[in-house]
């Protein structure tokens, strides 16, 4: 029952109340799960990043691919504390296979961690490099030249 003025009801107040509210929990739900991938996103990109590193330590020899199958990430002493590229929950695994050529090994490596986010989900990705083996006379010439 409306007397003489431009206001709102009691009722019209409560329902407008109500669908304020729903629309603000579904509006952080959005932002919570939005969140949660981003932290998944940054994860998978820093293992990805750490992959990298890894190939390049097994391509120059700072790990030798014939002998040691698995490690796992160790922080470099020069990273200040939190630094963006803390590798520690990183592992990896790699699996030698000979690639049917000579000196020729196909390389399956695994890199593994757990998102804390997800409840300690273990999550991880494999590619596939192939790595030529220098045998000992190419290496020993490998270091000489020969010039004018």
């Amino acid at each position: 029952m409306r007397r003489g003025g431009a206001g709102f009801t009691l009722m019209e107040v409560m329902i407008a109340v109500v669908v304020v509210g729903m629309a603000i929990t579904v509006i952080s739900q959005g932002f919570a799960a939005g969140t949660k991938a981003a932290a998944v996103t940054e994860r998978k990109t820093r293992a990805a990043l750490l992959a990298g590193e890894l190939v390049c330590m097994m391509e120059t020899g700072q790990i030798d691919i014939l002998t040691q199958t698995e490690g796992e990430f160790a922080n470099s002493p020069d990273l200040p504390q939190g630094a963006v590229m803390d590798s520690e929950g990183f592992r990896w695994r790699c699996l030698l296979e000979d690639a049917g050529m000579a000196d020729l090994y196909k390389a399956t490596i695994t890199i593994e961690w757990s998102d804390a986010i997800d409840g300690g989900v273990p999550r991880g990705f494999e590619f596939v490099r192939y790595f030529y083996k220098q045998s000992e006379d190419e290496e020993s010439s490998a270091g000489t030249s020969t010039g004018n």
